[in-house]
């Protein structure tokens, strides 16, 4: 992150940006995180950093996140007893699908507004 703004950024008061002109950027987070246990590691507040970050140098930032993913494909071959591969497998089948669609529609919004 820091070497992307760091071409951009001005030291001057208040700070300022070199880029040429605003954009419009996006995040898309996946996290094997249910949303509250992510809520209560600070997740949210990192995310909200990073989206402050990119607005300063190129303009608004959107933020999207796709909690709870699947993280193996054979969960029986891991150390992991905290999750539940059935409702794991549930989650990608019916849960996953709907995320992608929404990053795809973020994409397309972020190109069509840059027009």
């Amino acid at each position: 992150m820091e070497r992307l703004l760091f071409p951009y950024s001005t030291y001057t008061d208040p700070p300022g940006t070199l880029f040429p002109r605003k954009i419009r950027t996006g995040f898309i987070y996946t996290l094997n995180a249910s949303e509250e246990m992510s809520k209560k590691l600070g997740h949210d507040r990192h995310f909200a950093a990073n989206a402050m970050l990119l607005e300063r140098i190129f303009g608004p930032s959107e933020i999207l996140c796709s909690y709870d993913t699947y993280q193996f494909e054979d969960y029986s071959r891991y150390v992991a007893p905290r999750f539940d591969p059935l409702k794991k497998a549930e989650r990608r089948a019916e849960v996953f699908p709907m995320d992608c669609e929404n990053s795809f529609a973020m994409g397309a919004r972020l190109i069509k507004e840059r027009e």
